[in-house]
């Protein structure tokens, strides 16, 4: 008997480790297979030019500021290599999402059969997919809510001591997560109110409340921070550019009709369907509707409003995109080993869940089965143009910044990036209709101003070639910069290893220094 306890013991563990060894190798494949996509520029930029310039202040972000403060660091390790250490980043903060999402579950009482299965499920949806092997801030916050829901989960246990202090953790944890991304400012809304209404016959404890918005405050406070640094960019960057920017671009490409609800509804139930989450939200939807049982009621209204404010979410921005499912998914499966461990799942759900499933990796094994057969593997590819870069702007004595809409592409060159163009295409694409003055302010340029700012402050070499517009997009982006380039007299060189054109400044052309 002694024996079977002792192995029993020891097979959980080895069992847990191999599960988390086996989703570590499957991440790290991820980031190598998954294409590059021009929304990893912006976080790229922000991430290596926040190790030696302050955000907001120096150069534009529109984004909160804490996953390129967590990420500076890591841009110094390997140089070269910037964009696979970043993209790795997001695969261990992937990680973590998952094993916070199977540890909410083992702390409510869920089997570590269930939890496992829920966790990869979660794993298997092609939102998740995305976000962690992508240069994105959608795997950091979400690492972030999961593990605010183990300490939610703690807080909740029937006889456990000092629940104010797993709120407090809860609380920190989750405006930790909007100070990372703002639109996980629903889910932290959901929490606060969770353990400010009652649960059962109890009231709750004005140390609970008051532990989570102290600690809600203190994971707020990056961006608090960066308001004192830079109030006008930060509101610029978190308000006024969300206001009107994306919807310039849209109606700029005639797609308009992506912003309106029922388009933003079809594209969304397209995002989830690529996956189990969809299937996940009828089981739960299904549970709802049945009474839940006492001992697991506190945690599945919290998990529950968590699903609410997630959809809110993802549904808010204009138009709706896979990543923006980010907030949802952690509760989600939560909930799903939740609603396992309580009863057997219907035979529907479970044909879905696995459909979904199978669906959502075969993206991944279409996109391993290319890259593994054409050897163009995404960060040894980007490292690679970067290195020619490099040695061609070297070779010609060149000395300055590169401005470019493709930061990707030069930030392992050992030449810096024109900081106008930290924001990336994203910004770059609707800064027209910014005023000129504050434009100055925040340090970017546009179409419109593009050749003059250029000329204030010539860079010493120019590259375009991945912002050419294609599939539903008209606008070439990357046209005034080549056009620019041509009547300067740049000299053009094409990359031998991808899209970059590389345009350098003539050696009689004087640079002029910001």
């Amino acid at each position: 008997m002694g024996r079977r306890t002792t192995a029993r013991a020891w097979r959980a563990p080895a069992l847990e480790t191999m599960l988390f060894g086996g989703l570590a190798l499957w991440l790290g494949l991820l980031v190598f297979a998954t294409p590059f996509n021009h929304d990893e520029d912006q976080y790229l930029a922000a991430s290596v030019l926040a190790a030696k310039a302050l955000l907001y202040r120096d150069f534009l972000y529109v984004q909160t500021p804490l996953q390129p403060e967590l990420t500076a660091w890591l841009t110094g390790l390997a140089p070269g290599w910037s964009f696979l250490v970043l993209r790795l980043a997001s695969a261990a903060f992937g990680l973590a999402a998952l094993a916070g999402v199977w540890s909410a579950q083992r702390r409510l009482d869920v089997g570590r059969r269930a939890a496992s299965a829920a966790t990869l499920l979660m794993a298997s949806a092609y939102t998740f997919q995305y976000c962690a092997s992508v240069v994105r801030n959608d795997a950091l916050p979400m690492a972030l809510l999961a593990w605010a829901i183990v300490a939610a989960a703690s807080a909740l246990r029937e006889g456990g001591r000092r629940p104010w202090l797993g709120w407090g953790v809860c609380g920190l944890l989750l405006g930790a997560a909007v100070s990372a991304k703002i639109s996980f400012a629903p889910l932290l809304a959901a929490a606060a109110l969770s353990v400010c209404l009652p649960r059962a016959a109890l009231r709750p404890r004005g140390t609970e409340v008051g532990s989570f918005g102290l600690g809600a405050l203190a994971g707020l406070a990056p961006i608090a921070l960066a308001w004192t640094r830079a109030p006008e960019a930060v509101r610029f960057a978190l308000v006024g550019f969300w206001a009107d920017g994306p919807r310039r671009w849209y109606v700029a490409n005639g797609l308009e009709h992506r912003m309106e609800p029922a388009s933003k509804l079809l594209y969304g139930l397209g995002d989830l369907l690529l996956g189990p989450a969809l299937a996940a939200l009828a089981l739960v939807l299904l549970a709802r509707l049945r009474p839940p049982r006492p001992a697991g009621a506190p945690a599945a209204r919290l998990l529950d409003l968590m699903i609410l404010a997630g959809l809110v979410a993802a549904f808010a921005p204009s138009p709706t995109y896979k990543q923006y499912f980010a907030p949802l998914l952690p509760p989600l499966f939560i909930r799903l080993g939740l609603i396992a461990s309580q009863s057997r799942l219907p035979a529907w759900g479970r044909a879905a869940l696995g459909l979904g499933a199978v669906t959502g990796l075969a993206i991944f094994a279409m996109r391993a089965g290319e890259a593994a057969l054409t050897g163009r593997w995404t960060p040894i590819v980007v490292a690679q143009e970067n290195r020619w870069i490099g040695d061609t702007l070297r070779q010609a004595r060149a000395s300055g910044a590169v401005a470019t809409l493709s930061a990707h592409a030069v930030l392992d060159s050992g030449y810096p990036l024109d900081r106008r163009f930290a924001g990336g295409a994203m910004v770059y694409r609707s800064a027209d209709g910014v005023p000129e003055a504050l434009r100055s302010r925040l340090h970017i340029t546009s179409p419109v101003s593009l050749a003059a700012d250029l000329d204030a402050a010539s860079p010493a070499a120019i590259v375009t070639g991945y912002e050419d517009g294609g599939g539903d997009t008209r606008v070439r982006l990357d046209a005034p910069l080549r056009a620019y380039a041509q009547s300067r007299g740049y000299v053009l060189h094409r990359s031998p290893v991808a899209a970059a054109a590389l345009y350098i400044r003539p050696q009689g052309a004087s640079p002029v220094v910001r």
